[in-house]
């Protein structure tokens, strides 16, 4: 009677030599392979600021930081790969959070949910995390798997970096892309359905700041609808900042910024 049940299946057991315990080790193997394909675009390797399981190779593209975002889960008998793609916004970040420091108070910056720092804006493109055939199979429990799955991941990640050269290069473009009709369209939509966890505060406020800065046609109506979806679902995403409803720090953060624009980068 395998695991002393009866009809139970025999546990799978990890590979001599392989130690499902060690995930710096499988994080090591996994960004050497990504380094090898990625560094010569120009990515480096970084720690998680807060995770020790996750590990960035990412790069900074104009504006914009671009990066992989790789993770090793460790369980019993094996390891399980978890990857994103990520856009971040340092410059229209630092551009909010530090009116936030001025109006509220430093110590709310630290109220920010560890979860989205660095801010976790809005993706660019199609990069959300895409699977693809050849990483069908995410879970570790041999070295042969590692090593596979390493090389696998880097070609794959190779090929979106390559995708990446059509990045926006200057905040004029990346206003065309965040800034659209149909970014518009698709924030005013999540703000009437009442689907409170699908944009978070760092996106309303780097769009609030994007659209102050950016030259779009748009402007006054990218204003009133982050404005309305402050009033209608955004405000509980303040609650755990401020305490309350955060609207009245949002005007002040909204008319700071329009009384001193933020000297973004070009």
């Amino acid at each position: 009677m395998p695991n002393g049940r009866p009809g139970a299946e025999p546990r799978a057991v990890a590979a001599a030599g392989f130690d499902t315990t060690k995930t710096p080790y499988s994080l090591e193997v996994l960004c050497s392979a990504l380094m090898e394909k990625l560094g010569p675009l120009g990515f480096e390797t970084q720690p998680h600021p807060h995770w020790e399981h996750m590990r960035l190779v990412q790069r900074t593209y104009g504006p914009t930081v671009q990066a992989f975002c790789i993770q090793v889960q460790p369980e019993h008998d094996r390891q399980y790969v978890h990857f994103m793609v990520r856009w971040w916004l340092p410059a229209v970040r630092e551009a909010w959070l530090g009116r936030l420091d001025e109006i509220g108070g430093p110590e709310l910056r630290g109220r920010i949910r560890p979860l989205f720092m660095p801010e976790h804006e809005r993706m660019l493109g199609n990069f959300h995390g895409r699977r693809d055939p050849r990483l069908a199979d995410n879970v570790l429990r041999s070295e042969s798997d590692l090593q596979a799955y390493a090389q696998a991941l880097a070609t794959w990640c190779a090929e979106q970096g390559m995708y990446f050269q059509n990045a926006p290069r200057n905040m004029a473009e990346l206003g065309k892309v965040m800034l659209s009709v149909d970014q518009l369209s698709n924030v005013l939509r999540d703000g009437e359905s009442g689907v409170h966890g699908s944009f978070y505060l760092p996106q309303q406020m780097g769009l609030l700041v994007l659209a102050l800065t950016c030259k779009t046609p748009l402007r006054e109506v990218w204003l009133e609808t982050l404005r309305h979806r402050q009033r209608v679902t955004q405000h509980v995403q303040w609650k755990h900042v401020t305490g309350d409803d955060g609207n009245s720090l949002f005007e002040g953060i909204l008319a700071s910024l329009i009384e001193r624009p933020p000297a973004l980068q070009a």
